[in-house]
Parts: C-alpha cells; structure tokens; sequence
C-alpha cells in the first residue's frame, strides 16, 4: 500500500504545471533525518526446524522514502532456530528405541526360559526409561503434554523393568503401576494431539493414532498381569502379545508423526 500511495504521489506531481512544482515539493530538513529508502534493524530469523520454534518474535522496522517524507512501518514475525543435535536424533531416534523396547517385551512373553525372560523384560524397560529422558531432554520449547506423558513413559519403564524381580503382592502392584503409566502416557498424547497449534493435519493423527495405540497396549499388558498372576499363562502370553503388537504400532505412528511434523513456525510451548 505505502508503494502504491508513492507511485499515485508520483503521478500526481508530474502533472503539476512546472512553475507550481517548486511550491509543491516539501522542504527537506537535514540530511541525516532523512532515511535510507530501506533499513531493516534486527538479526535475520534463522532456518525454520521441526517443531524448533520459539515464541519469540523478531522486530523488523521499515523505512520508506516518499519525497521528503518517511514513513515507518513496523512488524512483527515468528522466528525460528535451528534444531539442536539432540532435538533432530529424539524426533526418530526414541519411536526407533520404543520400538527396539516393543520387540523385546514380544520375546519376553513368547520366551520360556525363565532367565531369558528376565533379561529381554528388563532391557526392555530400560529402553523405554531412556527413550523417555532422552525425549524429555529435546523437549525445547517444553511442551507441557511432552513432559506429562515423558514422566509417565519413564515411570511405566522403570515398574516394567522391575517387574521381574519382584514377586506376591509387590508384583501385581508393579505390573498395575506399570500398565496405569503406561495408559496415562498414551492419554497425554492424545490430548497433545487434539491441542497442538500450527500443525499438520497428518502430523495430529499420527499423534492421536501413537496415543491410542498406547493405551490400548496398556489396556492389555494390565489383562496379561492379571492373567498371570491367576496362572492363566495361554492368556496371559496371548494379551502380552497383542500389547507388544500394538507398542510397535504406536512407535510406528510417533515415526509418522515425527515425519509430518511442519518445519516453519510451530507454538508448541504452551502445549
């Protein structure tokens, strides 16, 4: 609009007879109050990441010349960094070590040696804990859905490591504790992905998919637990199968979500 507004000035003035143009030009003051016809103050937004935005906006100041007067214009607009080492490995690295984690609680089930159902039961929690520090630690803006359903991730991979070596009322305890985190973290990515901003379509129903997902897998390492516990072993191996089954599943929509995810500015701090 202010380039228009110059060119229409511009017209205007050309038709303007020759002896009224000297009347009609607007007295200059000094030299140094007369800007340049284009400064911008302030750094350059730097390359937009994924999910990498701060809530920060950057100040841009235009000056236009107009004959002798300057207009200023000033805006505002989202800026962006980019992504630090640990935020680009998280984005696939931790649903690639979710699913490692899913693969192994499958083999814990299926297996049948009492040892090696310790060993891939417990690598298998420790691999979720991990992931879900190593999540938390990218977790920049903090969004407070990925910190409720990291801490809850955490917690289910702790109960789930510890598992094996408990047993009486302390196993069932372990086992339920597990399963209720375990849900609680599905839960929290689902209301992420119903409350995330300036997303993706697909990106939000990976999200909500990776959540149900979760607490459907929940659901039936809780029935495995109980299953187990009343010496039901065919159930228990069955409803433990299905819950690594749908673990994988939900990896597998975080990887989608992960690559769905829009890389110019994304507010996901309040989130």
């Amino acid at each position: 609009m202010a380039i228009l507004a110059l060119v229409e000035r511009n017209v205007t003035y050309a038709n303007i007879d020759p002896a009224e143009q000297k009347s009609a030009v607007p007295a200059r003051r000094s030299s140094d109050e007369v800007a340049s016809p284009l400064t911008i103050a302030g750094p350059l937004a730097g390359i937009p990441a994924r999910n990498s935005a701060t809530s920060t906006p950057l100040k841009i100041r235009l000056s236009l010349k107009t004959g002798g007067a300057c207009v200023d214009i000033e805006a505002a607009i989202p800026r962006t960094r980019a992504p630090t080492p640990l935020q680009k490995i998280s984005s696939y690295g931790v649903p690639v070590v979710d699913a490692v984690a899913a693969g192994l609680s499958l083999a814990a089930f299926r297996l049948s040696m009492p040892l090696a159902v310790k060993i891939t039961g417990t690598s298998s929690g420790v691999l979720w804990a991990g992931g879900a520090g190593a999540s938390e630690l990218a977790n920049s803006p903090r969004s407070k859905w990925v910190s409720t359903a990291n801490f809850l991730s955490g917690a289910a991979g702790v109960l789930s490591a510890t598992a094996p070596f408990v047993f009486g009322e302390s196993e069932s305890g372990t086992v339920f504790g597990a399963a209720g985190a375990w849900a609680g973290n599905g839960a929290a990515t689902m209301m992420r992905a119903a409350s995330v901003r300036g997303q993706t379509t697909a990106h939000r129903v990976f999200l909500g998919v990776g959540g149900a997902a979760n607490v459907a897998a929940a659901g039936l390492a809780a029935g495995a637990g109980k299953a187990s516990l009343d010496e039901q072993s065919i159930k228990a191996i069955n409803l433990g199968t299905a819950s690594a089954i749908l673990w994988g599943i939900g990896a597998a929509a975080a990887i989608g979500a992960a690559r769905t995810s829009r890389v110019d500015n994304v507010d996901d701090s309040l989130v």
